[in-house]
């Protein structure tokens, strides 16, 4: 296996602990984003998981407060090295890694996200 497939699996499974850490008791069947039959958090869910003011980004201290598995792999998020993370960044980060963004992410040349889906012929 290649250190990006290995990064990029290290990092789909410690997303979705974070995920799995932040749902109720008796979740959604099959386990939700990121739970069993799931693919890997949205860019989107990580933000709300651990954004711990609500400013729409993650800081390293938010991160490392809401879910020290986070932390591990910052520096695969912060791009930028400018010690926050927004869902832009993670969006692109994700992406470099060979990783989607997750459920409800528009797929590669699908329509722009908020768009409606193409109509069926």
């Amino acid at each position: 296996m290649n250190k990006t497939s290995s990064l990029s699996l290290t990092l789909a499974a410690v997303l979705a602990s974070g995920v799995a850490m932040a749902q109720a008791p008796g979740g959604p069947p099959g386990g939700g984003p990121g739970g069993p039959g799931g693919g890997a958090p949205s860019a989107k869910t990580i933000i709300a998981n651990n954004d711990g003011n609500k400013d729409g980004v993650v800081t390293k201290e938010e991160a490392t407060a809401a879910n020290k598995q986070l932390i591990k792999v910052w520096d695969q998020y912060d791009l930028n090295k400018d010690g926050k993370v927004d869902e832009a960044e993670i969006t692109k980060a994700m992406a470099a890694m060979g990783g989607g963004g997750g459920p409800g992410a528009a797929p590669a040349g699908g329509p722009p996200a908020g768009g409606p889906p193409p109509a069926a012929k």
